[in-house]
């Protein structure tokens, strides 16, 4: 036991006299410092500068200094940028200085980068409709009723003036639809259709309305030509198709014959036999599962269409 004691007594002898030699020992290295920029005017704003987190300097210190600083990461200084004076809408060279705290580093160089350029911009925003995306696991018996809406419908999308235009929308965490039916309200994070944007509020309640998914099949749906002159003459084989469509159970269920319809384009072709597929309209909240036949022959007659 003696024998332990007297090793530990040896390792923090040895601790102490590496620390007191390392604590007066002068010596020159190279390590990175935080970047920090002062002096930005208000309403501006550096997002979409390409920036480094730190900046590499060479200094003098104690050799315990550096140790801390390496290994439990003491604050020996950082660099700072001044911009001052930058006017928004303005690119500026500034050089990167030091600030060495507490003089406990002497001698220091800053290495790389030594400048910086920056292009100072005015923060500005737009009022941008939210998209509510749904997740593409949605339970195969469960539908929604109506696309699902955002309170507020639409946010402030804020950043660089440059940035903004032709940004897109804002879009929201995908609403995931579980196995229960009726009203769902969720807060969503809304996230910026760039990086250098963000949005206010950064969160909107996301409602939707979930009910049990069914499937029906309308047969012998009429194919109705849609032209863009009567000056022709079309006639569509076959008249009729069936159409299946999955949507809300219920809805479906007391739904009209007529609520499915089916169009032709038949305005842009000349006279003779064409294959087109034809257009299908459904209720809201409707989705098409097949149609059959997939493709129709129309015939145009009578006059062709003037180039």
């Amino acid at each position: 036991m003696n024998r332990h004691l007297l090793k530990i007594c040896c390792l923090a002898v040895s601790i102490l006299l590496w620390i007191q030699v390392a604590a007066n020992r002068q010596v020159t290295r190279e390590l990175d410092v935080p970047l920090r920029v002062t002096g930005l005017a208000r309403g501006c704003t550096l997002a979409g500068n390409l920036l480094p987190e730190t900046v590499r300097i060479r200094a003098g210190g104690t050799k315990l200094n550096f140790f801390l600083n390496r290994y439990f990461g003491r604050d020996l200084g950082e660099a700072i940028v001044d911009l001052d004076g930058a006017a928004p809408g303005s690119v500026v060279e500034r050089d990167v200085a030091v600030d060495g705290r507490r003089g406990e580093l002497v001698d220091i160089v800053v290495t790389a980068p030594v400048r910086l350029e920056f292009f100072v911009d005015r923060v500005d925003s737009i009022a941008v409709p939210v998209e509510v995306p749904v997740a593409a696991d949605a339970p195969q018996d469960r539908v929604l009723t109506a696309p699902p809406t955002a309170s507020p419908a639409t946010v402030q999308l804020v950043g660089p003036s440059r940035f903004l235009p032709g940004a897109g929308r804002p879009r929201t965490d995908p609403v995931a639809i579980g196995r229960a039916t009726g009203r769902l309200e969720i807060m969503r994070t809304v996230h910026a259709p760039r990086p250098q944007l963000w949005t206010a509020p950064r969160e909107v309640r996301v409602t939707a309305d979930v009910a049990e998914a069914g499937r029906r099949l309308f047969e012998r749906v009429p194919l109705v030509p849609r032209l863009d002159s009567g000056g022709l003459r079309v006639e569509v084989f076959p008249p009729v198709a069936n159409v299946e469509v999955r949507g809300p159970a219920a809805a479906l269920a007391t739904m009209a014959d007529d609520a499915v319809v089916l169009a032709v384009a038949a305005g842009g072709f000349g006279p003779g036999a064409h294959t087109v597929r034809p257009e299908v309209r459904l209720p809201a909240a409707c989705s098409l599962v097949a149609l059959s036949p997939a493709e129709v022959m129309i015939v145009v007659g009578g006059r062709s269409r003037q180039p």
